[in-house]
């Protein structure tokens, strides 16, 4: 699940990044596109943070022996 986390938040960074490269392409762009651009930039590495944390974070598995006796 940590995988996934971290692709969609590379894909949200991807498409911050497309944003802030189509008002610097086409200048007339409304500030939207920049804003927008800055915001999604932030949630994907903020989604991409969030999936390193919990890729590095160990999980303990505690042997509570056999369900059947």
């Amino acid at each position: 699940m940590e995988k996934f986390v971290f692709i969609m938040g590379s894909l949200l960074t991807a498409l911050g990044i497309g944003f802030l490269s189509a008002h610097m392409i086409f200048p007339g762009l409304n500030g939207a596109f920049v804003s927008g651009g800055y915001l999604w930039a932030i949630i994907g590495a903020a989604t991409m943070g969030l999936g390193l944390h919990y890729k590095k974070r160990q999980v303990v598995f505690v042997n509570q022996g056999s369900p059947l006796q």
